[in-house]
């Protein structure tokens, strides 16, 4: 009895590397073809805040199809998360402003439809992670 216990809980510890959990962005109003999606996944207000992604890609525009994009995420592990989106037309790595200090490009996060023009908080778009997962992700253009 005590080694079918053991068994046990040797493949729950070890089932999460056999058995990835499969997070899937669904990208939404992309507005065209110029540039680069820039998806960076975040653990927690402080790396968000520091722009330090836990895991990121990069995802040239050209061939995305009715303004939607869809992407799997398979070495991520459980636990809590934020993504943010990145609609990086100009492709310089970063938000473009206009004079008045407006974006010039869309952003989206998870699950989070933000409205105004400050960075949202990553209380505002953070999800827990502990098994397949679909997250939302709906760019906003200024």
């Amino acid at each position: 009895m005590l080694k079918i216990a053991l068994l046990f809980m040797l493949f729950s510890l070890f089932s999460n590397s056999i058995y990835p959990q499969i997070l899937k962005i669904d990208i939404s109003n992309i507005r065209n073809n110029k540039g680069v999606l820039r998806i960076a996944i975040f653990k927690n207000s402080a790396s968000f805040n520091k722009d330090e992604a836990f895991s990121s890609k990069n995802i040239c525009k050209k061939d995305i199809e009715n303004g939607q994009f869809s992407i799997a995420f398979e070495d991520i592990p459980k636990g809590l998360y934020g993504i943010a989106v990145l609609d990086d037309e100009d492709e310089n790595g970063s938000m473009t402003y206009n004079f008045f200090g407006y974006p010039q490009e869309g952003c989206g996060f998870s699950d989070y439809y933000h409205t105004g023009i400050l960075r949202p908080k990553f209380d505002n778009f953070k999800f827990h992670f502990y098994e397949d997962k679909t997250v939302v992700v709906r760019l906003r253009y200024y």
